[in-house]
């Protein structure tokens, strides 16, 4: 293998499949900073990945031997190009959902379909412009939800919630079916050495990319991320659908050893799926990583950031907190009613929620009164 080989091996090996740490957060309940931090940097992993895939295995195609100076200049505007294109396209398609969801309200019955169609939409259409499909619905799945839920009916939301966990579940389980078959069925061509060298390689590369990162990342966080938690981010690196999709759509006759990253990829899977992923759960319980019960839940801790920008806006200081709150007037005043029949900003479900509360103490305060 040849450099440019060996870099898209390494861009699709990188790709993290997070479906079974995820799975044993959720039964254990770990803390949501852990959760968020798993979850987000595997769904943007996958999502560079597939980029920089595609313009490392356009290299592969010209060959080593006739790559040029712009070869690499334009693979770098190329990526920009195709990963700012598919976050745009996604914005775009959640604005016409957010629209249709709103003036649609009287027709609730559609309102989960459009839900689910109008991602799958902006996905289709980045991959025919040669965007990002993956970003496009990334950014459509982030930013969906604080602009349309307040335009869907509860049955509406009930349907779209449930639906999703069906779906996201039985594809999963097919996927996985799909690889099992896959080890089997193909004729495979072994190199022990090489495949050997992969298996140390991603879990020692990938607790260093942690641990280096997440130190940089502390630097400027207020709430740190801890050493336990770093040790569980490194060591649920497991690999999956993504990078062996990726591995079986290579050019085999641009690079001669598809073979061998087939059965390579394949056994990095088994080995992280296998052994890490049903070590994941004892070495949680082992650590005592930080559960979600166990943190504190408070109103006052929640309200920090609302807190700090109210004192900053008293003082006259513009700090990140200045910039914060006028960011969110803007949502508020012009971005949310364009969009949303009712707004569901953290305020206002904050006075729903204590006014709830006001309300079943009085009610209990009541038939107390009356020796009910």
């Amino acid at each position: 293998m040849n450099l440019v080989d060996i870099l898209v091996f390494s861009t699709l090996i990188s790709a993290v499949d997070p479906v079974a740490v995820l799975s044993v957060f959720e039964e254990i309940h770990v803390n949501k900073l852990l959760y968020i931090c798993v979850f987000g940097e595997s769904l943007l992993n996958d999502a560079v990945t597939i980029v920089l895939y595609h313009a490392f295995h356009h290299m592969t195609k010209i060959g080593q031997m006739h790559l040029i100076y712009q070869d690499f200049t334009n693979t770098m505007y190329n990526f920009l190009l195709v990963a700012g294109g598919g976050v745009l396209i996604g914005l775009v398609f959640v604005c016409l959902t957010a629209l249709v969801t709103k003036h649609g309200s009287v027709a609730p019955i559609l309102q989960p379909l459009i839900c689910l169609v109008m991602p799958y939409v902006a996905y289709l259409l980045s991959e025919l412009v040669h965007a990002s499909g993956i970003l496009a619905i990334v950014t459509c799945g982030l930013m969906m939800k604080p602009y349309i839920c307040g335009s869907l009916t509860e049955e509406a939301l009930i349907t779209v919630k449930y639906f999703l966990k069906t779906l996201s579940s039985s594809s999963e389980a097919i996927i996985f079916v799909f690889l099992g078959f896959s080890i089997f069925s193909k004729n495979h061509r072994w190199d022990v050495v090489f495949t050997g060298v992969v298996v140390f390689a991603c879990l020692i590369c990938r607790f260093v990319a942690v641990f280096s990162l997440t130190a940089i990342a502390n630097l400027m966080r207020s709430r740190k991320i801890g050493i336990r938690d770093q040790i569980i981010m490194a060591f649920g690196g497991l690999r999956g659908a993504i990078c062996f999709g990726l591995a079986l759509t290579l050019d085999g006759e641009a690079i001669v050893s598809k073979p061998i990253l087939i059965s390579t990829t394949l056994v990095v899977i088994a080995v992280t799926v296998f052994i890490q992923g049903t070590t994941i759960k004892p070495l949680v319980l082992y650590l005592d990583v930080t559960t979600d019960e166990e943190e504190e839940k408070t109103i006052i801790r929640r309200s920090v950031e609302d807190l700090m920008s109210a004192v900053e806006a008293i003082v006259g200081n513009k700090g990140p907190y200045y910039w914060r709150r006028q960011a969110s007037k803007l949502n508020d005043r012009y971005v949310q009613p364009t969009l949303t029949r009712k707004t569901t900003s953290r305020g206002v479900q904050l006075l729903r929620k204590y006014t709830v509360m006001s309300t079943e103490e009085q009610k209990e305060a009541l038939l107390k009164t009356f020796g009910v």
